[in-house]
């Protein structure tokens, strides 16, 4: 937000962690600013809105779903409403037209499949369509348990959103798309590399990438670049 990248929370192997930092791209310099709000936590979701930073669910020993918003003019943390939903850590987050969409995540070995969005100017959380096949309608009927999940990627792309790897009883490659004007997912060709988990997921300019994350038995640097609208050349190497 303003130009200044931030990060907090964590684990370092040992502790929770509380501590944030700022980042200026101007100074290549880091400087410490105000602890989180919050209690220690990893598996955090943050994202950013106009001029103020969040962050929300994790895991402090317990499953959490509190919101804390950042203000970086007076290097300060309030807390917001919590999200209505179930507590969960390793969720992802992503930010369309001025408001927060949290989804997946797990709670205690559960794949949960509610999905949320925030809206910061009244402070109120609104459920979207569950990402798995509960109505009777036709739009989810091939949702089965395959979009839930948790330590995925998501990023968006032309008003659309793309979650993809992360885990659920295995790590899994599966991408789906979200079209936020009408709430449905449909599912698109898998990850072309090594299914992953833990890995960052990114946009610029319209265009959507991966890199790192790992599996069981490796780390990767690699990246990758989603093409949404062309079908996959299993020839292409």
């Amino acid at each position: 937000m303003n130009g200044k990248g931030y990060v907090g929370t964590g684990y370092d192997g040992i502790t929770r962690l509380t501590d944030f930092w700022e980042y200026n791209p101007a100074t290549d310099a880091w400087a410490r600013v105000a602890d989180f709000g919050g209690t220690a936590r990893y598996g955090a979701v943050a994202f950013s809105i106009g001029d103020k930073g969040y962050v929300t669910t994790g895991y402090d020993g317990n499953y959490l779903k509190d919101l804390w918003e950042y203000n970086a003019t007076a290097n300060t943390w309030t807390q917001k409403a919590s999200l209505t939903g179930s507590k969960r850590s390793d969720a992802v987050a992503f930010v369309y037209n001025s408001k927060a969409y949290v989804v997946i995540g797990s709670n205690n070995g559960t794949y949960l499949n509610d999905f949320w969005v925030y809206d910061p100017a009244a402070d109120t959380w609104a459920e979207k369509r569950k990402i798995t096949n509960v109505s009777d309608d036709e739009y989810d009927d091939d949702y089965g348990s395959n979009i839930t999940r948790s330590n995925a990627i998501v990023f968006l792309m032309n008003s659309k959103a793309y979650l993809t790897n992360g885990y659920t009883s295995g790590i899994i490659g599966t991408t789906y798309e979200y079209d936020i004007a009408n709430d449905t997912w449909g599912q698109k060709t898998s990850f072309e590399g090594a299914a992953r988990e833990g890995a960052l997921g990114f946009s610029i300019n319209n265009r959507g990438y991966i890199t790192t994350g790992n599996n069981s038995s490796q780390r990767f640097d690699d990246l990758w670049e989603l093409f949404p609208d062309v079908e996959a050349d299993d020839t292409d190497n």
